[in-house]
């Protein structure tokens, strides 16, 4: 099993310079070797030529020790590899779109200007008994390759054989890295003999079968009087100042707060209820095609409902738990869970109603949990389950 453990990191100056070394180097590969397949397109007559990962990949060495580019050696060379996986996958996400008559979505040039920045580097173990990784996890301190020794606050023991890291600067200048092992074990949690059916929401997060609410904190709402002075005290620094600068990481560091409010709030609930429950039915993910109301889009973005499935997702898979995602176009609101009845006219306002039918009295997240959870037992009676690892 597969997992990433994600810690900050300290660099000296002299890292840190390394750091944004292998940043510039890695962007500059990917653009160049993006421009050169733009202008292979343009001169090839079907408008189809494609270089793929194994000629980039042969043609990278050769531009390493060529005149003028010997700089690129300064930087780790795996990392240069990645940047061209990186492109190569691109254009196969743009391939994939076309074929499936979606937006292309074309490979784009990489800024200097991007705040958020990255690069890959894979760990090359010793060749002997007695030799170290490039890559290796210590007490207080991590080695990354270019790098050496650097501090580190390891919060937890890294388990498993350790792949790749990557090093990630966020737009309020911290800097992390994203450890990558594999052949990690879990231990499957104690069997509950429990099942439930959640509905997503704005107001609850998650409401489950049984009647239980998780309510939304709405993190971004408290925090939007704060963001949007520091909104305004940006907009009045002078361009390329170094008072814009310290702003505009302010204002970085206000949403980073959010954000880490938010996921941590989402990994308690999701740990939860994976403890609590052994078998999880929860409607498709439909955060994508919900975002496009431009009412309720920014309530969705900070409600976060697509990560809480796949935390949900992953988690069900690690500790021996059954995850049944229910087709997302199954009416769950409108149906009465005592009757099977259908009410169309049931408006996104209406928290209660009635059932004309049997006259049951519904609330709407709860009922809507409970056909769910007949729907995922349903499937999960006849094996129609869908892999909750898609």
């Amino acid at each position: 099993m597969e997992k990433r453990y994600k810690f900050r990191i300290y660099p000296t100056q002299a890292q840190e310079a390394q750091i944004q070394k292998n940043f510039g180097c890695c962007r500059f590969v990917y653009n160049y070797f993006l421009a050169k397949q733009i202008e292979r397109r343009k001169l090839s007559k079907e408008n189809s030529e494609y270089a793929g990962l194994h000629d980039t990949t042969k043609e990278l060495p050769r531009l390493k020790r060529t005149a003028g580019y010997e700089w690129l050696s300064e930087a780790d060379s795996a990392s240069l590899s990645y940047a061209l996986c990186d492109l190569d996958n691109a254009f196969k996400k743009f391939f994939k779109n076309v074929k499936r008559a979606q937006a292309p979505g074309f490979p784009k040039f990489k800024s200097k200007k991007w705040q958020l920045k990255s690069y890959r580097c894979k760990n090359r173990p010793g060749r002997k008994a007695d030799h170290h990784s490039s890559i290796e996890v210590g007490k207080n301190q991590v080695k990354l390759p270019k790098l050496g020794w650097i501090k580190c606050a390891v919060s937890r023991a890294v388990e498993g054989r350790i792949l790749s890291a990557s090093v990630i600067q966020q737009p309020n200048g911290k800097y992390f890295v994203s450890v990558y092992c594999t052949d990690v074990n879990h231990s499957a949690l104690h069997k509950t003999n429990m099942v439930t059916g959640l509905h997503l929401g704005v107001k609850n997060l998650v409401t489950t079968s049984d009647g239980e609410q998780f309510a939304n904190d709405r993190y971004l709402k408290k925090s939007q009087a704060k963001i949007n002075r520091l909104r305004r005290q940006l907009s009045r620094k002078p361009s390329d100042s170094k008072r814009r600068e310290k702003a505009r990481k302010r204002l970085a560091d206000a949403f980073d707060k959010v954000s880490c409010q938010r996921t941590d709030a989402l990994h308690k609930l999701t740990t939860k209820l994976v403890r609590q429950y052994d078998v999880i039915c929860v409607r498709e993910s439909q955060v994508s095609e919900m975002m496009r109301n431009r009412v309720f889009s920014k309530h969705l973005s900070d409600a976060n409902l697509g990560e809480i499935i796949r935390q949900l997702s992953y988690k069900c898979q690690w500790y021996g738990k059954t995850l049944v995602k229910v087709n997302k176009l199954s009416p769950s609101v409108q149906i009465c869970s005592g009757c099977g009845y259908k009410n169309t006219l049931l408006k996104p306002h209406h928290q209660e109603w009635n059932c004309p039918e049997c006259g049951l009295c519904h609330k709407r997240g709860i009922n809507a949990a409970v056909n769910v959870l007949n729907e995922g037992l349903r499937l999960l009676e006849s094996n129609n389950v869908i892999d909750c690892r898609e």
